[in-house]
């Protein structure tokens, strides 16, 4: 790899000129990797494999910009760039094919580390990330039609309209990457910006299949992550006393419960949802327990995340600021803007307003996927007027997405007629399409899933033994385990484990890394920990892995959750709702759902009285 990049190692003194006191660094005038030669073999092998993924990654290098002291200062506080080239040396360190002998022969963690010739630290980040598509094969590119892809080539600030399947989503991508093939761009200053932590994973796996190479040179983020990077690289001017902690509703409820004791957990989950809505408003909070709330939260040194965009829109007025965002980027993309509120919108505007490759935008007004939507129609017009943004209305042209086959079921059982379409599909479809089944309740799910379990326990893995796998990790965590003691017993659950069981403990163990995380966070303010299954409860909706019970082909999921991502097959179970009667919220869901389908759509309701008589 480094004679491909024309690398060469130079060995340097612990006192030599290497910047922030690092052990390496890329000296671009000698085309040498500048390492210390006093450290251990390991750890150097470890380092030249994370400059490596800096090259790869064509991230600008320490030496090209010593001049720019300023630059630099920000470029050295960018911790996701620095993720990104840890993500791809694990991968670089452990290939496949070395973790599954390891897994078959190593007794546990350390010696796995130790045979894999690397760190445990290492070996859990190998284990904890999304896979990188960075080695397979991209797929070929998307066929888009005339009217899309005069988007992808227009030159200048862009925003695209249209509903669900109308190919948005497929534009913004391959306009990123028509301006990845046609310029030098891609030394992760493309920032790429949505609102759901779970749709930005889908972009970037959808990226990666075309184009994995700048797939990994893109900061796919949500808008809140973004967000808390402006507000902890300026937390002095932004008020706060020292580094400030991110908090979401987990210590929100930590909180509230102290205070409140008595409180019922429903009544816990609307304080809670009324407080964050009154964040993300800007409106003033009149109740007395809300007030009490924020004077905890600054006493702590928190900042919740639903005021993360009101504070960096302010501390965007600061030219300095300001300016320095503007020259981070060469090119802004958001999918989804309709979930930000305008002052979220307005700091996008103004870091993008020096990017060469502008901004391009996409909204799916007409189709709200849902409840929440942050942006009104006279706030979003105003904030395209002030970009200059060149407006695509995709809603009245023909849909990317082919139109699916659709069928109407009344059935007094529900369940079963679930049952009996899946099984349908099974014996028709071909193997590699999907079947996805939506309901508008979480507790609607359990059924579902017991029935598929004795159906299909092939095909759906909804698997006890797993799941007293994970359960047994959780209780370690919960009883205090150290992680030396939860490593191990998480490898012999891995050695014993299935080949296809193996990907979901590796999401189980990223799991007990985030809570492990959190709980630290807890302590360090004097606050009583949660359970590790009250924790996964309360990220669940926006959890960027998956769920242990989903298999592969079949997915069982909640219309809110779905997210993008396309299904060949959806059922959709409409819960005795008539349709004619839906709330906007609970229509714009059902929207959502059926235009996610490609080949079939099959509707099941339950049959009412009135159902019967007619």
């Amino acid at each position: 790899l480094m004679d491909g990049y024309g690398l060469t190692i130079k060995n340097v003194g612990p006192k030599s000129a290497l910047l922030f006191g690092a052990d390496a660094c890329i000296d671009p005038s000698s085309q040498s990797i500048r390492i210390r030669r006093d450290i251990s073999p390991l750890f150097r092998r470890e380092v030249l494999a994370h400059e490596l993924a800096h090259a790869i990654l064509g991230h600008d290098s320490f030496g090209a910009v010593v001049e720019r002291t300023d630059y630099v200062a920000a470029y050295g506080r960018n911790e996701r760039i620095e993720r990104m080239a840890d993500n791809l040396a694990s991968i670089l360190l452990v290939t496949d094919s070395d973790l599954d002998e390891a897994r078959k022969t190593c007794p546990n963690f350390s010696a796995a580390a130790e045979f894999l010739e690397t760190t445990p630290q290492m070996l859990i980040r190998r284990l904890t990330q999304h896979r990188s598509p960075i080695t397979e094969k991209p797929l070929d590119k998307l066929e888009l039609l005339p009217h899309q892809q005069v988007a992808v080539e227009w030159v200048g600030d862009v925003c695209i309209d249209g509903g669900v399947g109308t190919g948005k989503t497929e534009v913004l991508l391959e306009r990123l990457r028509h301006i990845g093939e046609t310029s030098n761009i891609g030394h992760s200053r493309i920032l790429f910006v949505t609102y759901l932590r779970r749709h930005m994973v889908y972009l970037f796996e959808r990226m990666a299949q075309v184009a994995p190479m700048l797939a990994e040179r893109v900061n796919f983020t949500t808008f809140h992550d973004y967000a808390a990077d402006i507000v902890l690289r300026n937390a002095a001017i932004a008020g706060c006393l020292g580094l400030p902690t991110v908090v979401g509703e987990g210590e929100l409820k930590v909180l509230l419960k102290k205070s409140f004791p008595s409180v019922s957990d429903d009544d816990l989950k609307r304080m809670c949802t009324d407080f964050r809505q009154g964040l993300r408003h800007d409106a003033n909070q009149t109740e007395p327990w809300a007030t009490s709330l924020s004077e905890q939260l600054y006493e702590l040194n928190y900042i919740h995340n639903g005021s993360l965009g009101d504070i960096a829109s302010r501390l965007m007025e600061n030219p300095s600021i300001s300016d320095d965002e503007a020259d981070r980027w060469d090119g802004i993309f958001v999918d989804n803007y309709e979930q930000l509120t305008y002052a979220e919108l307005s700091v996008l505007r103004l870091a993008s307003r020096r990017a060469r490759y502008g901004i391009s935008a996409a909204s799916g007004f007409s189709a709200l996927p849902y409840t929440y939507r942050g942006v009104s129609t006279a706030s979003s017009a105003m904030w395209k007027q002030e970009c200059a943004l060149s407006c695509f209305d995709f809603g009245s042209q023909q849909r990317i997405r082919p139109n699916p086959s659709i069928e109407v079921i009344d059935s007094e059982n529900v369940v079963l007629a679930a049952v009996k379409t899946v099984r349908h599909l099974l014996e028709w479809s071909k193997s590699s399409e999907k079947i996805v089944v939506a309901v508008r309740r979480n507790a609607a799910i359990t059924p579902l899933q017991a029935a598929f379990a004795v159906e299909f326990p092939d095909l759906f893995r909804h698997d006890a033994r797993l799941v007293h796998m994970c359960k047994r990790l959780y209780d370690l965590i919960d009883a205090g385990a150290s992680i030396d003691e939860l490593l191990d017993e998480w490898w012999v659950n891995f050695r014993d484990c299935r080949d296809d069981e193996a990907s979901h403990l590796q999401s189980v163990l990223a799991n007990c890394q985030m809570y492990a995380s959190y709980c630290e966070r807890l302590e360090a303010v004097g606050l009583p920990k949660v359970s590790m299954e009250a924790y996964m409860e309360s990220i669940r909706p926006h959890h960027q892995y998956r769920d242990i019970h989903l298999s592969e082909r079949i997915a069982i999921q909640t219309l809110h959750s779905l997210s993008g991502a396309e299904a060949d097959h959806m059922v959709v179970i409409t819960d005795g709702l008539e349709m004619a009667s839906l709330n906007l919220s609970d229509n714009a869901l059902f929207e959502n759902a059926c235009a996610r389908a490609t080949k079939t759509l099959t509707l099941i309701h339950a049959m009412t009285d009135d159902r019967r008589v007619g």
